[in-house]
């Protein structure tokens, strides 16, 4: 996105990144629990298993099954979910985190994983915390710091503009523990084939934008794994989407994070009214100062509807994101919107639910262990009160989440929460 908000919230991460919040650092203890009479939603098709219970234990499913089949520990907590809901986590495959308490904000709304697209080696360090449960958040993955050209569009990224450079550079990315590379607009067609030659050779997967010099057709066939927003494509803008590109894409299985509510809020910059958005108090003062003078000329959002719906068609790979930092674009209450524009594009409420559930799981490796709800699988799940499938707002009506086996309460979100904006007003 060619804005100065990225810049500022990598300046924002450099001061802030590493204050904690306190309550974030009072991680639960995960216990046996089993959801009583709840309708799964596994997403292992589009089927609803009615009026079963599922047992967690270990942070694992353990069982799915009739109530009284069950044979629980005394201690077990019993969650009665008669009229509820049961869902895999929600995933923002494309987030940038500033303070550790948006972590909270991403839990709050139900977003079980992110995947981080700016990184710091604090948020290296965050993914290990959350994952040794020494801090609560979502599942954390993690690009390295962003690669461009000499000219950057973002002055803090990181300058590669030597083919011979590339190799030590990035399995130096590598050694630091980052999960992705990210490439970006201005990096020279030698350097950018030469990431992916040395990503490849050292199993690590490109992601990004797509390099003015390389052009979208080369990238499409070069084994990077996404593109986000749809940067690239926008050369097609016309009354017939390109078949060859999107043929290109679909054969090559490249995934796209389309980040939706971003175009939606440029192009109603104007309009917004910050005393209307009532979430803005989970947001540092000093960030929706900077959002009030941001501009951007982006992909316009009708076209990237029509986009997204002739992908999806196609068989394209599709999960969900935010970009958050953007203008009013704020951590885990967006992805709610965003599910709601990726319906207005044609996608069914369970189409929406596979970007956030299934497909993220798949895009990361981990069809093993996430995105749906069976036995084996990690238990992180969302607790509903209305059924999205019926209408995709419906993920809104949290009752609770489960990160890890942790169980989070309607009230234990609500003092989180608190906790957030408590935290940000007094900075």
């Amino acid at each position: 996105m060619k804005t100065c908000l990225l810049k500022f919230i990598l300046l924002l991460s450099l001061l802030f990144v590493i204050q904690s919040c306190a309550s974030n650092r009072n991680v639960p203890k995960a216990q046996d629990i089993v959801f009583k009479n709840v309708a799964v939603i596994s997403m292992v098709d589009e089927h609803i298993l009615e009026n079963k219970s599922v047992y967690i234990a270990d942070g694992t499913i353990i069982a799915i099954d009739d109530y009284e089949n069950l044979n629980l520990p005394k201690k077990t907590l019993i969650i009665n979910s008669d009229g509820k809901f049961l869902l895999p986590g929600f995933s923002d495959m494309h987030v940038h985190t500033d303070h550790e308490e948006v972590l909270s904000l991403f839990l709050a709304n139900g977003v079980t994983t992110i995947r981080n697209m700016w990184g710091l080696p604090d948020h290296v360090e965050y993914r290990e915390a959350i994952s040794n449960k020494e801090i609560l958040g979502p599942n954390l993955y993690t690009t390295g710091p962003l690669i461009d050209g000499t000219i950057p569009v973002w002055r803090n990224s990181f300058i590669l503009d030597d083919p011979a450079d590339v190799e030590q550079a990035i399995k130096q990315m590598k050694i630091d523990g980052y999960d992705f590379i990210k490439v970006y607009e201005r990096l020279k067609s030698d350097v950018y084939q030469e990431i992916i030659r040395v990503a490849k050779e050292i199993n690590i997967p490109v992601v990004g934008h797509v390099p003015s010099l390389v052009g979208i057709d080369a990238v499409l066939e070069s084994g990077q794994q996404s593109i986000e927003h749809f940067t690239g494509y926008s050369q097609f803008m016309s009354e017939e989407i390109s078949s060859r590109v999107i043929d290109l894409t679909v054969k090559n299985r490249v995934w796209n994070c389309p980040t939706l509510i971003v175009k939606k809020n440029y192009e109603n910059l104007n309009d917004l009214k910050s005393s209307e958005i009532d979430e803005l108090k989970y947001v540092h003062i000093d960030v929706v100062k900077y959002w009030k003078g941001s501009a951007s000329s982006i992909m316009q959002l009708n076209y990237a509807k029509e986009l997204l719906k002739t992908l999806y068609d196609k068989g394209a790979n599709i999960v969900s994101g935010t970009d958050t930092g953007n203008p009013y674009v704020i951590a885990g209450f967006s992805l709610h919107e965003e599910f709601q524009l990726m319906q207005e594009s044609g996608l069914t409420p369970f189409q929406v639910l596979l970007t956030t559930t299934v497909k993220p799981a798949e895009m990361l490796g981990l069809e093993e262990h996430a995105g749906t709800i069976e036995v084996g699988k990690n238990a992180d799940l969302v607790l509903l009160n209305k059924n999205p499938l019926i209408d995709i707002q419906n993920t809104r009506t949290i009752e609770g989440v489960m990160t890890k086996g942790i169980w989070l309460s309607k009230i234990k979100i609500q003092e989180m929460l608190d906790e957030v904006e408590s935290a940000y007003r007094v900075r």
